[in-house]
């Protein structure tokens, strides 16, 4: 398995354990068991195969947050994921307000940690 230290393309691991409230190597596990592959990024059908349908978006993460201001999220951007919680931007750049004018194209909303491996 790898860990957080040697991984590279892996916002949707992060976006995952951030917005389940689990450890990376958790989020990291249930990914590889939907078929991501280390250091190559997660494609839609397997985080959908983790968190259930995605729901397609259109506007920016400002707009996101406005819709949603409740809630726990995994949000989908061009070429990266973060977390959404209780309309608070969770990801690891060190300023996430970046993202706000970003558009989002999918997110998943987050009911409830996943069972732990």
């Amino acid at each position: 398995m790898s860990t957080q230290s040697d991984e590279r393309r892996d916002c949707a691991v992060r976006a995952l354990a951030i917005a389940m409230d689990a450890p990376y190597d958790v989020a990291h596990a249930l990914l590889k068991q939907a078929g991501r592959r280390d250091k190559r990024g997660t494609f839609r059908r397997q985080i959908s195969a983790v968190l259930g349908r995605s729901i397609r978006q259109s506007g920016t993460v400002a707009r996101f947050i406005k819709r949603h201001p409740e809630g726990r999220f995994v949000v989908r951007l061009n070429n990266h994921l973060t977390a959404v919680i209780d309309g608070r931007i969770w990801d690891n750049l060190s300023n996430p307000e970046q993202l706000l004018g970003r558009f989002v194209k999918h997110s998943w909303q987050v009911q409830q940690q996943k069972e732990k491996l």
